[in-house]
């Protein structure tokens, strides 16, 4: 019996020095992002910092990893402090061609310099561009694929930069023959089912519910302002009762 108790006891040390390993891994992964998401929030006038930043870029001479660089620091500059930059998109928008070396990683710059403060029009430019080039039928499946994600990433970020066309256009990829292609124009169809449902064709637009029929876009610059604090309710609720139970007693 002696040896069986250490034979537990040892399994159950080596159990826990396993856990300790991976939970130390899991602490310095945290710790790294963190301190990325802090420095980033942290610069002292983000707006004219990333003015320098699109200068530099404008004007870089160096290899295209460099470039890369500094769009990815732009463009996160841009979607955290919502800036307005709008020389940026243009800029970017001619790199968005599916033969482009590293072209996902700019359509995810391009996603991250998107918020709700920039003019819808500049961003729809860049949906269109995306549209044209990657979500056509020549392309092969993975291109339209990632095409279609990249417009939902951005409008998802910016909802006034969709169309009704372009949303009626790409919800026709539902049916489509190829199975990433068809998951893809679904879940943008998802996307907007809770945004705005209005904006998709009554086929597409699902089983109404509560949460659908009260979906809308804010118009551009519109706040959400309420008149009252949400879950107030609650404390009303818990002082009748208190006040009811005094009164019992």
């Amino acid at each position: 019996m002696r040896y069986a108790t250490s034979k537990k006891t040892s399994k159950r040390k080596k159990k826990l020095e396993k856990a300790m390993k991976v939970l130390k891994k899991h602490k310095k992964k945290s710790k790294a992002e963190v301190f990325n998401f802090s420095a980033i929030h942290l610069i002292h006038d983000p707006q004219d910092f990333a003015e320098k930043l699109l200068k530099q870029l404008e004007n870089c001479k160096e290899r295209f990893e460099v470039k890369m660089m500094l769009m990815d620091l732009i463009s996160r500059l841009i979607g955290i402090h919502e800036l307005f930059l709008f020389n940026f998109y243009p800029f970017i928008q001619r790199f968005l061609q599916p033969h482009q070396r590293e072209v996902t990683k700019i359509l995810l710059f391009a996603a991250h310099a998107s918020h709700q403060l920039v003019p819808p029009e500049i961003i729809q430019s860049v949906l269109m561009t995306i549209a044209n080039n990657f979500v056509t039928d020549k392309n092969s499946g993975e291109v339209m694929t990632v095409g279609i994600n990249a417009i939902k990433e951005i409008t998802a970020r910016c909802p006034l930069a969709m169309t009704e066309d372009l949303l009626r256009d790409l919800a026709h990829y539902k049916t489509h023959k190829n199975k990433n292609v068809m998951m893809s124009a679904r879940t943008l169809i998802h996307l907007f089912r809770s945004l705005n449902p209005e904006m998709l064709q009554k086929k597409y637009r699902g089983k109404p519910t509560e949460a659908s029929v009260e979906a809308r876009i804010h118009e551009y610059g519109e706040l959400d302002a309420k008149d009252y604090i949400p879950g107030a309710e609650v404390l009303e609720v818990e002082n009748q009762e208190k006040e009811g139970g005094n009164q019992e007693e």
